[in-house]
């Protein structure tokens, strides 16, 4: 999969709210309560995104949209920041980049809104082992470095 090319532009800049859709169902019974269930597993999420590039970048933006992403059509891997962190997240356009641009304090600025394909969060196994340890969140950041120093270097 195609990754948004960070050594030729710059980040993007987050415009507004993440903004997950709806994964609640709720059905009223003759009861008067009512019912309240997940429908999916995971649901993607939308987020507003601005390109701010010089004129070089954008020229080298609009090909990368264009002929890498098919037109924006195409899905490609980028950096979001979100509670847990900077992870990179599948992502595609939800409209283009190439419909809304314009020249604002001499660079190019594209608008655009992407879908997250998932947003990212913390583990299930690890949000019980905090939980269940009962630290206050402040000892938590060197707690976490330890569990992934662990995981990811296999020295459990």
């Amino acid at each position: 999969m195609t990754e948004y090319p960070y050594g030729i532009l710059p980040s993007p800049h987050f415009a507004g709210a993440v903004k997950q859709q709806p994964n609640l169902l709720r059905s009223g019974m003759s009861s008067g309560r009512s019912r309240v269930r997940r429908r999916f597993e995971a649901v993607p999420a939308q987020l507003k995104v601005e390109f701010r590039l010089k004129e070089d970048e954008a020229a080298f933006f609009d090909g990368w949209v264009e002929h890498v992403l098919k037109g924006a059509s195409a899905p490609f891997l980028l950096n979001i920041r979100l509670p847990i962190g900077l992870v990179q997240h599948q992502v595609e356009f939800v409209s283009s980049p190439l419909e809304d641009f314009k020249l604002r304090g001499g660079k190019w600025v594209y608008s655009a809104t992407i879908q997250i394909k998932r947003l990212s969060v913390i583990n299930s196994d690890l949000v019980l082992l905090l939980a269940g340890l009962n630290l206050p969140l402040t000892e938590w950041p060197g707690l976490l470095d330890a569990v992934e120093l662990t995981v990811n270097h296999n020295n459990f």
